[in-house]
């Protein structure tokens, strides 16, 4: 009964958060901002309480052992603590799927609910983030059910991966979620913004704060990844040297070149073009470790599925999202450029310019470092990888 519920309350909160989206298209003139944005209030609620219960029922499913759950029989066994049963919930991909659409809803109901941004943008960031979970939602019921059943049911399970068995797991990766995710508000305000043409100081100052509380969260998770890999392996162990832990710091860079950004950008109109730009960078590289840790085109220990099919869907997602991000971002923005001479009087935009030059050059030699193995394949036939040994 628990999985049907599960799929159910998945199906609700991708229906919602679809409607939401097509509310928007069809029926945004029809409506005062105001009366529109308690409609979208209302949607965030249902749309998060369908995502508790889904994470809640797909929990319960491991407590009880429902070996008739693929998911459950494939990552737990009734004889586990109860703990590594509930973290064993998101140890995997499907779970880990059905954890980062709970997040992204949890951010885009505070955000409803809390946010003292005009009404407009206010809107216009609703919309997008709902965008982005509807997308999520229909690749985890499509192609990453997580209540997926299986006939006949077996009797034991075959257990979590005893690397796994540890309380890092418990508080890593959903510290990780709340980080990566944290961005994907960033980038919906960003948008929401460049789309109502009002960049504003209310919203800088919103940005500010979302990503001052992303990057802590997200330096959070990767220490805890980092400590749980030198207690599991030692320093310097394989996971020390795995492409996927690239993934966390190319976003973890682009968030300190856009908290340097943000600093000026209500004293510099250029520097507001560049932080809009950073944000929805932000977002692309989150959904770039998405898709490297569940496409199986590196070698990694983190990797969580090995399929073309979900990495076909993800490279789709990161088309669309990003896609949809730059556009708006080219058509809405008035790009403006700083002068030599304000260069010249101004100390603390030159040097935070610096910075961030010196930041995105970092960027780009991490990320060419841990896209080459894929080049090398597909150009050279040539495998690279680094070995346990």
């Amino acid at each position: 009964m628990a999985p049907n519920l599960g799929f159910a309350s998945l199906i609700l909160n991708l229906s919602t958060t679809l409607f939401g989206t097509f509310f928007y298209f069809f029926y945004r003139q029809k409506y005062r901002d105001q009366d529109f944005a308690k409609i979208y209030l209302m949607l965030c609620f249902v749309s998060f309480g369908a995502s508790i219960l889904s994470q809640i029922f797909l929990i319960y499913s491991f407590i009880i052992s429902d070996y008739s759950v693929t998911n459950v029989y494939e990552n737990s066994h009734h004889l586990k603590p109860l703990l590594y049963k509930i973290a064993g919930s998101w140890g995997n991909h499907e779970g880990s799927m059905l954890l980062l659409i709970s997040v992204l809803s949890f951010y885009n109901l505070i955000f409803a609910f809390l946010s003292k941004l005009p009404n407009t943008i206010k809107i216009n960031s609703i919309a997008t983030q709902n965008f982005i979970i509807t997308l999520f939602c229909a690749y985890t019921a499509i192609t990453s059910n997580p209540f997926l059943r299986i006939f006949p049911t077996p009797q034991n399970g075959l257990g979590l991966n005893p690397i796994l068995q540890d309380i890092g797991l418990a508080l890593h990766p959903p510290m990780l979620y709340f980080g990566y995710l944290g961005f994907s508000l960033v980038f919906a305000i960003t948008i929401g913004a460049l789309i109502s043409k009002d960049f504003n100081d209310k919203v800088i100052k919103s940005l500010r704060y979302l990503v001052y509380f992303s990057f802590m969260i997200l330096t959070l998770g990767i220490a805890l990844g980092s400590w749980w890999a030198y207690r599991e392996l030692g320093w310097g162990g394989y996971w020390f040297w795995d492409p996927v832990e690239n993934i966390s710091l190319m976003p973890w860079i682009s968030a300190i070149a856009l908290i340097h950004a943000l600093k000026l950008a209500k004293e510099n109109s250029a520097m507001k073009s560049w932080s809009a730009f950073l944000a929805i960078l932000t977002m692309i590289l989150c959904l770039l470790g998405i898709f490297l840790t569940r496409s199986g085109v590196l070698t990694s220990v983190h990797s969580f599925a090995i399929s073309a099919n979900r990495g076909f869907f993800i490279i789709f997602l990161i088309s669309i999202i990003g896609g949809f991000g730059l556009y708006i971002f080219a058509k809405n923005l008035n790009f403006a450029k700083i002068s030599k001479n304000n260069l010249q009087k101004n100390r603390r935009l030159f040097l935070i310019i610096a910075n961030n030059y010196f930041l995105i050059t970092a960027l780009l030699v991490v990320l060419i470092g841990t896209i080459y193995p894929i080049l090398s394949r597909g150009l050279f036939n040539q495998f690279i990888s680094i070995g346990a040994s």
